[in-house]
Formats: C-alpha cells, sequence, structure tokens
C-alpha cells in the first residue's frame, strides 16, 4: 500500500485490486491467529482487539484515499467470497490468462483444510464475546463513514 505509486511505475500494465474485511471478523481472526486467545485474561484480549481495531481503521483510510486518489476497484473480501470470479471482471489480465483461472477451485488457505473459497466472518466473529464486539463497536463508532464507505456496519448485541 505505501509504494503502490513506486510498484506501477516499473511496468507498462499492471492492476490492482483494494481489498478490505469486515473489522470484526478481521480483528478475531488476528487474536486467534497470532495470540493464544483462549489461554489468555479478558483484560488481555480486550487491549488486543482495541490495538487490532485501531489499526484495522489506520490501513482501512490508507486503502480509502488509495481507491479515491488512484481510482483502484474495491473488491471486499466478502464480495470476493460471495462471488470469486468477479476478481477476473476487476483484473486486467492479459489475453487467455482469465480462461485458465477456476475461480471456484478448492483452495488452501493457512492451516485450514482445503476447501472451495467460503466466507469465515460469521464464524470468527462467533469466537468473540458480547463485551467483545461492543468495546470494538465503541472504538468504530466514531468512523461510520468509513464503514460505511467498505459497505461495513456496526454490529449491536
Amino acid at each position: 500500500m505505501m509504494r503502490i505509486e513506486e510498484l506501477s511505475s516499473q511496468f507498462l500494465d499492471y492492476s490492482f485490486i483494494a481489498n478490505n474485511r469486515n473489522p470484526y471478523a478481521t480483528c478475531a481472526s488476528i487474536l486467534y491467529r497470532n495470540y493464544n486467545a483462549e489461554n489468555i485474561s479478558s483484560n488481555q484480549r480486550r487491549d488486543i482487539l482495541e490495538y487490532e481495531t485501531k489499526d484495522w481503521l489506520l490501513r482501512s483510510y490508507k486503502i480509502k484515499e488509495l481507491i479515491t486518489r488512484l481510482n483502484i476497484p474495491l473488491l471486499t473480501y466478502e464480495n470476493f467470497c460471495h462471488e470469486p470470479e468477479s476478481i477476473l471482471k476487476i483484473l486486467n489480465l492479459p489475453d487467455g490468462v482469465a480462461e485458465t483461472i477456476n475461480p471456484h477451485a478448492a483452495v488452501k488457505v493457512k492451516d485450514y483444510k482445503t476447501q472451495p473459497i467460503t466466507n469465515q466472518n460469521e464464524r470468527q466473529i462467533s469466537n468473540l464475546t458480547d463485551a467483545e464486539i461492543a468495546h470494538i463497536g465503541n472504538i468504530l463508532a466514531a468512523h461510520s463513514g468509513l464503514l460505511e464507505f467498505f459497505g461495513y456496519q456496526l454490529i449491536s448485541k
């Protein structure tokens, strides 16, 4: 993200896609992927989620700025999972390349079993407590315009 203009100056033909994911699912995924979430205190979890929510905001403002300034198409995680072939419509691929790609193929992601592309947001968010969801929401509340830009909304429990 930080070197997009420098990178694009190195190639004659290129295309970029901006990507983002629901902030609650993003934070939950990071909590469980990078921390021993089940064996830390609720205060530690809250601090981690606060940090990750603020980090999501920083990245998302940068992504929004790049989309707006450089006219980069947005394909959210959720839209990609719903319609994987949409990526082929957005990318500026050389002739004949799109036809060689099967957007519905089973894929290996992280340490999960090989499977079709599926939206894991609900599963990730279900790992958060109601208090954690509310805490993330309290941080996000002042950024409703950013959430709307990406098609996200606050979760109320």
